[in-house]
């Protein structure tokens, strides 16, 4: 017999209403809660059911966990209130963390911003901060954060490669590909960087497919191609088949 449970919450938050979505998967026994917020969903949680013996064992267990996400949720918007009311940095900075663990990226940024105005020099979150307004989409705001940072943390790889996906989504190329290029400079097994320009390429010959500063999309498949197969022998996690189907395609 097919179990099919679905639950869904409205959690109001001062002048705003994110919304609650669990559901159920048989073949994976597990829940899964995701967390939307104005119809884009900022965060989604996969739970393992333990007890699948009974259908409303089932249901007594996908219940539980989404009124685990919907409390804490709550929790953490009543928190952010009570801690900017004490200015007290330490805990600023950690609920600016745990904003952004959990997608919620605007209230990330003002947790950062805020303790880097009441704290500066003690405060050290610069890399947060640039992941904060790259997941936000606030591409001008990240390249400028991203550039402080690298000249603060020269050597750190993972700080080149936000930069050059920052530029790419500015259709910067040119910046990207250098910066790309920088992150394996510092780091030759950065699998990541090889994947990420290659995940970009083939995109791109979508989204951008005659732009000037481009090769060719067939040119572009082919570096991807080779950026993909880089990336596959530096991380055997990576699935090869589904990289080379997606390439196929």
């Amino acid at each position: 017999m097919t179990i099919d449970i679905g639950l869904n919450s409205d959690i109001h938050i001062a002048d705003r209403k994110l919304h609650l979505q669990t559901s159920y998967s048989e073949e994976k026994q597990s829940a899964s809660v995701a967390i939307f917020d104005s119809g884009v969903m900022v965060n989604k949680k996969e739970f393992l059911v333990k007890d699948s013996s009974s259908s409303s064992q089932i249901e007594k267990e996908v219940t539980q966990f989404h009124e685990l996400v919907k409390t804490d949720v709550e929790l953490l918007f009543h928190m952010a209130a009570k801690v900017d009311n004490s200015k007290h940095l330490p805990s600023i900075t950690h609920l600016g963390h745990l904003f952004l663990e959990r997608g919620f990226y605007k209230e990330a940024i003002e947790q950062f911003e805020f303790a880097q105005k009441i704290g500066g020099d003690e405060v050290n979150s610069d890399i947060e901060l640039s992941k904060a307004y790259f997941y936000g989409e606030d591409y001008s705001a990240a390249e400028k954060q991203l550039s402080s940072a690298i000249e603060k943390y020269p050597e750190y790889p993972d700080l080149h490669l936000l930069l050059a996906k920052t530029f790419w989504n500015q259709q910067k190329f040119v910046e990207a590909r250098n910066y790309f290029e920088q992150a394996t400079v510092i780091n030759e097994g950065y699998w990541d960087a090889y994947y990420s320009l290659a995940y970009l390429l083939v995109q791109s010959t979508i989204d951008h497919p005659l732009h000037p500063d481009l090769a060719t999309p067939i040119e572009r498949i082919k570096e991807a191609e080779e950026n993909f197969k880089k990336a596959i022998r530096l991380n055997s996690e990576l699935n090869v088949e589904l990289v080379n189907t997606g390439l196929e395609k």
